[in-house]
């Protein structure tokens, strides 16, 4: 039907087909509303349809595809009142506009109304050759009420093609394509359509149930066409369960409305009525409606229907006319061929039925004998076909209740799941809540609990310097091993809980692994040694894609690990190149990892062979940080182990173009410090001592005060002499002298300008400064930023800090300056020194 749908277009073409397939569905959109009315008008007064129908019209421009759907549903009007080569016309007109506007839909619709006319023509098969050659089936039509009417036509087809179990399959689809559309009327029809289905193949107890349903609900709904069809299906039930009071009272109430019978099917109606009033007792009433029957046939049309024979037969025996009997049923049996094949064996078993009536009658009883055979075979067919029928009721109401119990048992768990989802949203919520607030007291605890282990550590640091060898420096080396362990765990649970929360961000760039592993030399060198373990680290000149700070601290729980059980041996760190990524090694020859543990290694808190919890051997986070960075970071993890023998872990990273080094990326000869000038600005006594002390060990003269004012003061108030400490006493009036310390080097040192010069001829400035970021009324940046200005020159200096978010490292990394995180060791602090100071 589409010509040129499956030929070559040009581009020109498709051009076109696009904009005019725009414009439909533009024009669809509009017209979608009228379209879903006038389906909603069927099965009532025909002339409801006729004027939703011409609707589309109003208004519309000739061509367009309003005309074409007035055109579509007229054809349907046209179906209602039986005029078939109306409804062919309509059909014709409205298929040529549907091509022009490439409406898919409405060509696929129109299927329907030329399968109907097909059907009603006798030709069963060809109309359902119609409906399956369809792009789209129509039983799968999104619009239910379009989807019962297809559904019921072709469950029409098949029972006049005989297919009794797949019309019975296409009723029940169509029933619930009907109750879907939410309109009584369509329910009505699709009842009372099924129930004369069922009364055709001789169960006449589900037939009578179903019409009486359906004419109820079309009296309820005022619908015409559905509350005659209903109401002859009924009375037809009743009548052949031998039920005759109760159709001829059915009878009554649809010649109380005869104006709705449709004049077409009148014939069809009168004779109906015949039978039931002949059955009622009423010979004369039957005689009238036969006699209506043959007054309204159509006369270019022989009535040669084998229910107005059977009808015909059974009234002229019981006026005892046995000879016009027996030949009117001899003259249906001689012309079977016309219209056997349309009639129904409850028809012919009836006809056979009259016949054998009529020759027994008149003495005939050889024929009587073959008339009554014939019958008792119809009879036979019919309780076959009757038995199948129930048998496939049943089945089919089975797979129904087994359906709804589906439909039920899935809307109690949907239900379900939507409370669940709404109790889990809302758990979500609350773990969102107390995780943000743990963080924030993980953040808020990093940082008090630096405070301290910061300043111990530093004491511990100069203290160990000021100790010989015994068991007193045993004591203090022994402190120091401890707050390098709470150090430890204050920075893994640190490092969970913002991976936890989500606030780990990567920052990727080129990074020298080169440079990488020389930090974890100066880092885990010195431990492994005291040991007594070996650390060779071995790489070649190439750059990686990764985040630096990330990447290192993922070969640092890598090596620590291994370090924590290795006990012989050592650790070996290797980076080879693989295809386009590096693979960086670390490998040991520990207690290896047995398979049952395995699945676990990565697990937070989870470690092997740690029951007495020694510290030394972390918390059990130190893999589990592995894991979240590398995945954060789009790298890969693999793990190779031999129980007893020792364990490699992978890291494979992607390459990267090498960039010019910066100059303070590689670990320097270590900077003398001896003979600078120190300034420390830390509003904590024990803090801001233990900083000074650690300074002053290595030889520097410090200025020590609490904040920017005090600063300022010192600068300009006192002779400096060297080496010396000048602190704050308690009070804030007057200096003492304070000591030495140790902590983590965590952050590299940004670039600063060199050593100022004083401000004003006084005594020489200092050389760098070392502040708190968080002092009791101002930032340590805004207090640096004073005395610089009172300076007048740009003094070097590191910003130490005990605030270790992801938030708060981006925003530190953004001012350009360079950075601790404390606790420090003095050692590290020397390092960063050295390259603040080496620029």
């Amino acid at each position: 039907m589409l010509s040129g749908m499956n030929g070559n277009f040009s581009a020109e073409e498709q051009a076109n087909n696009a904009v005019a397939l725009t414009q439909t569905s533009v024009a669809w959109s509009r017209l979608e509303p009228l379209d879903r009315a006038a389906w909603r008008t069927r099965f009532r007064d025909p002339s409801e349809l006729k004027r939703a129908a011409e609707a589309f019209a109003v208004g519309a421009e000739a061509g367009s595809l309003a005309i074409a759907l007035s055109e579509f549903h007229l054809a349907w009007h046209c179906l209602a009142l039986f005029d078939q080569a109306a409804a062919q016309i309509k059909h014709d007109r409205a298929a040529a506009l549907f091509e022009q506007h490439q409406f898919f839909l409405g060509l696929d619709r129109l299927r329907v109304i030329r399968a109907l006319i097909l059907l009603r023509a006798g030709k069963s098969q060809a109309a359902l050759d119609t409906l399956d050659a369809a792009k789209r089936s129509p039983d799968d039509d999104p619009l239910p009420e379009a989807r019962y009417i297809a559904l019921n036509l072709r469950a029409l087809c098949n029972g006049e093609r005989g297919d009794l179990d797949e019309s019975m399959r296409s009723f029940s689809a169509a029933l619930t394509a009907a109750q879907l559309t939410g309109i009584p009327v369509f329910e009505a029809n699709a009842r009372g359509n099924f129930g004369g289905f069922h009364a055709d193949i001789h169960n006449f107890e589900d037939a009578e149930r179903m019409c009486r349903q359906a004419f109820a609900l079309a009296e309820t709904a005022g619908a015409r066409a559905s509350w005659v069809t209903s109401g002859t299906n009924w009375m037809l039930a009743l009548f052949c369960l031998g039920r005759y009071a109760e159709a001829r009272a059915v009878a009554l109430q649809l010649l109380g409305r005869e104006s709705w019978l449709l004049p077409a099917k009148h014939s069809a109606y009168f004779t109906k009525f015949a039978a039931v009033f002949l059955h009622a007792g009423e010979l004369d009433r039957a005689v009238e409606f036969l006699d209506r029957a043959h007054a309204a046939s159509n006369p270019t049309v022989p009535l040669r229907t084998v229910e107005w024979f059977w009808v015909s037969a059974e009234v002229r025996n019981a006026q005892g006319r046995y000879g016009e009997a027996v030949s009117l049923c001899r003259q249906a049996i001689l012309e079977a061929s016309d219209f056997d094949q349309f009639s129904l064996p409850t028809d012919l078993m009836r006809l056979y039925n009259a016949a054998t009536l009529a020759a027994e009658a008149l003495g005939d009883f050889k024929s009587a004998l073959q008339f009554k055979k014939e019958a008792f075979a119809k009879f036979e067919a019919l309780v076959g076909q009757s038995a199948r029928a129930k048998r496939l009721a049943l089945q089919m109401d089975y797979e129904v209740q087994q359906a709804e119990w589906q439909r039920d048992r899935a809307q109690t768990e949907l239900r379900a799941a939507e409370f669940e989802q709404v109790r889990l949203a809302e758990l979500h919520a609350l773990l969102e809540a107390a995780n943000a607030d743990k963080s924030r007291f993980l953040a808020a605890a990093s940082h008090d609990l630096r405070q301290p282990v910061h300043a111990i550590g530093l004491f511990a640091d100069t203290l160990v310097g000021h100790v010989e060898a015994g068991e007193t420096r045993d004591m203090v080396m022994r402190i120091q091993q401890s707050m390098r362990a709470m150090n430890g765990m204050l920075s893994e649970l640190l490092d969970i809980s913002n991976l936890n929360a989500g606030t780990t961000r990567a920052s990727v760039s080129a990074v020298s692994i080169t440079g990488v592993l020389l930090h974890l030399d100066n880092e885990f060198g010195a431990t492994a040694r005291a040991r007594g373990l070996e650390l060779r680290l071995s790489a070649p000149d190439a750059w990686v894609q990764s985040d630096p700070v990330l990447l290192q601290r993922i070969l640092q729980n890598l090596v620590a690990n291994a370090l924590a059980y290795t006990e012989r041996g050592g650790v070996l760190v290797t980076a080879r190149i693989r295809g386009d990524g590096l693979a960086i090694d670390v490998w040991d020859t520990g207690i290896g990892i047995e398979p049952g543990h395995l699945p676990r290694i990565f697990d937070e808190f989870y470690q092997i062979g740690n029951v007495s919890r020694d510290r030394r051997k972390g918390m059990g986070l130190g893999l589990a940080i592995v894991r979240r960075l590398v995945d954060l970071l789009g790298h890969t993890l693999e793990v190779n182990t031999k129980p007893g023998r020792g364990t490699r872990f992978r890291v494979r990273v992607p390459l990267a173009e090498p960039v010019n080094a910066v100059l303070g990326d590689t670990p320097t000869a270590l900077l003398n410090l001896s003979g600078k000038i120190a300034l420390v600005v830390d509003d904590e006594p024990d803090v801001r001592d233990s900083m000074a002390a650690a300074l002053s060990s290595r030889g520097c003269t410090v200025i020590a005060a609490g904040n920017a004012a005090e600063a300022i003061a010192l600068l300009d108030q006192t002779p400096i002499s060297m080496p010396s400490v000048l602190l704050p006493p308690p009070g804030g009036e007057g200096w003492g002298e304070g000591g030495r310390t140790r902590s983590k080097f965590e952050l590299i040192a940004h670039t600063l300008s060199p050593n100022p010069s004083p401000p004003g001829g006084g005594a020489q400035g200092p050389d760098f400064a070392v502040m708190d970021y968080r002092l009791e009324s101002q930032t340590g940046l805004a207090a640096l930023a004073e005395i610089r200005a009172h300076l007048g020159c740009h003094l070097p200096a590191l910003i130490v800090t005990g605030d270790t978010s992801a938030s708060d490292l981006s925003r530190f990394a953004a001012t350009g300056e360079a950075w601790l995180i404390k606790p420090v060791t003095a050692d590290d602090l020397q390092r960063a020194l050295t390259r603040l100071l080496s620029q």
